[in-house]
């Protein structure tokens, strides 16, 4: 229970920002920012960082991934509504999604397993956030591959002749553009977080989080946070 909690709040948190945030990243308003202010490279960090804390809270790398599945389960209420006419809700813009959030938070929790850092900002820290980053776009490009008869995919076609044919740019795009973008801002964030504890400690100033950590291990709040991010996410896709 002293566990569950906090995974429970953060799968919960994150689900509500992946409905709301998420969705407003797709807007057109952000268009003209292309590649840097896209929802995959946005979206990234902030989840990076929610898992970060919640490994840091409980001590568990195994919670990075169980706050993956609550954060999936929740996208994954809107397979209620693919089959129902009229709603437009597409079978593969929910499972994909749900897909990409679990090989994030998987891939995160092996590279937590291999690197063992021992803070949120050190270079262990870093080198896991560049391996999870990177591995779980190539898991999602092979997903593509494997699926793309039956979802589509743009990184793959069939030619007229019944050819598979690998659509080059669309995947390095993915694959490696926004993968550079995001870790960028990972580690950027990272670097400007580390001047400031420095500074903190220079100045003899402690953050006291005792009473967040409390907050997000409070029952109430773990299931509100996952009640409101399922109403969002059915909400603002019908």
């Amino acid at each position: 229970m002293k566990k569950a909690m906090p995974i429970l709040a953060i799968g919960g948190l994150w689900g509500l920002l992946e409905a709301t945030l998420g969705t407003l990243l797709h807007l057109s308003f952000f268009e003209p920012a292309g590649l840097w202010m896209g929802s995959s490279v946005i979206m990234i960090p902030i989840a990076y960082f929610l898992l970060g804390m919640l490994w840091k809270a409980t001590s568990d790398a195994k919670s990075i991934l169980y706050a993956g599945f609550i954060a999936a389960g929740i996208k994954l209420t809107l397979l209620a509504f693919v089959f129902i006419p009229g709603s437009g809700i597409m079978l593969r813009a929910v499972i994909n999604p749900a897909l990409s959030i679990v090989l994030e938070a998987a891939l995160l929790m092996v590279g937590v397993i291999i690197f063992k850092p021992k803070s949120l900002l050190s270079l262990q820290a870093g080198a896991v956030v560049l391996f999870a980053n990177t591995t779980w776009r190539l898991g999602f490009v092979l997903w593509q591959l494997a699926t793309f008869t039956v979802f589509g995919s743009k990184f793959w076609a069939l030619s007229d002749a019944g050819s598979l044919v690998f659509n080059l740019d669309p995947t390095i795009n993915f694959a490696l553009t926004l993968n550079g973008i995001s870790c960028l801002y990972v580690l950027g964030i990272g670097a400007i977080a580390f001047g400031i504890s420095k500074l903190l400690q220079i100045k003899k100033v402690t953050l006291k989080i005792d009473g967040l950590k409390r907050f997000f291990a409070h029952p109430a709040v773990a299931a509100t946070l996952v009640v409101i991010a399922i109403a969002a996410t059915i909400l603002l896709e019908l």
